[in-house]
């Protein structure tokens, strides 16, 4: 990874959590979570990413988990 890069694995727990109305959150609102998160730590990336998806789903349950690996590369 060069400077500044990051490598986000998420499951697809994260992809699949559904709205009331049963929307998908999709892989676009996890790449426009993590673009708004971008300049924050790894940890502040894993929990905006949890925080996005929970406020999306609004208090349903969970069916799936939210597992996610971040690597974020900055400067030495």
């Amino acid at each position: 990874l060069a400077e500044g890069d990051m490598l986000i694995i998420p499951t697809d727990g994260f992809f699949e959590s559904e709205s009331p109305e049963g929307e998908p959150f999709g892989l676009s609102r996890v790449e426009e979570t993590v673009r708004q998160c971008r300049d924050q730590s790894a940890q502040e990336i894993v929990q905006g990413l949890v925080d996005a998806v929970t406020a999306f789903t609004q208090g349903r349950p969970q069916m799936d988990d939210l597992t996610i690996v971040v690597c974020v590369r900055r400067s030495a």
